[in-house]
């Protein structure tokens, strides 16, 4: 198990349990499976960045990181 951050940006904050932090005990697996196990859909989401510097979904976190997901943004 590694301990991981997890900032959420937008609307994402009522798929996260109306939570802006999230503070994870997970199984080390690719962030794309770490999001949907805690019930954030991955169409909403744009990116996710650590350090301020994007990085894939298919990223392995590592323990002690944190990671801000920010959702699709529309308009018009």
């Amino acid at each position: 198990m590694i301990k991981l951050k997890i900032k959420v940006h937008g609307h994402l904050y009522w798929y996260a349990g109306k939570k802006w932090e999230l503070e994870l005990d997970v199984k080390p697996e690719p962030i794309e499976k770490i999001l949907e196990e805690i019930g954030i859909p991955l169409g909403e989401v744009s990116f996710v960045a650590k350090d301020s510097k994007k990085v894939e979904l298919e990223y392995l976190p590592m323990d002690g990181d944190t990671l801000d997901v920010y959702p699709v943004v529309g308009g018009g």
